[in-house]
């Protein structure tokens, strides 16, 4: 197994595979910098990296679910927010829609129900019809 370059010298704050490629991998960024992107996939097992911030705000990105049924769509939380992208990184939009003003902590997508839950800080845990 080869080691597992990193997309950048910032922290790391979550790292999910694909479930239906091991090849993909998706990274999510908390350490502000300027003209850097918070979200990276890898499509070779993280030996490279690109950088998918299109739609995007300057936020720390939190952690990251990805969507087993549909290798395109993934969602990220943001510190205020959570983003999809039904293109594998190449554009986000928001669907923020019902959430508090909060720090979007943590995903879980539950592909059976296809509910995205959504885990604030201090504000509880919410779902998401996706």
């Amino acid at each position: 197994m080869a080691a597992l370059s990193s997309p950048t010298q910032r922290y790391i704050s979550s790292l999910r595979v694909d479930p239906t490629n091991a090849q993909r991998v998706w990274v999510t960024i908390q350490q502000m910098q300027a003209n850097a992107a918070m979200v990276y996939r890898s499509d070779d097992a993280g030996k490279s990296w690109t950088a998918c911030r299109h739609g995007l705000p300057a936020l720390p990105m939190n952690a990251v679910a990805i969507d087993p049924a549909d290798a395109n769509r993934a969602w990220v939380a943001a510190d205020r927010g959570v983003y999809k992208t039904r293109d594998t990184g190449a554009s986000w939009t928001s669907v923020s829609g019902g959430l508090p003003n909060a720090m979007a902590a943590d995903l879980l997508y539950h592909a059976k129900d296809r509910k995205l839950i959504c885990g604030t800080r201090n504000r509880g845990t919410w779902a998401l019809n996706v």
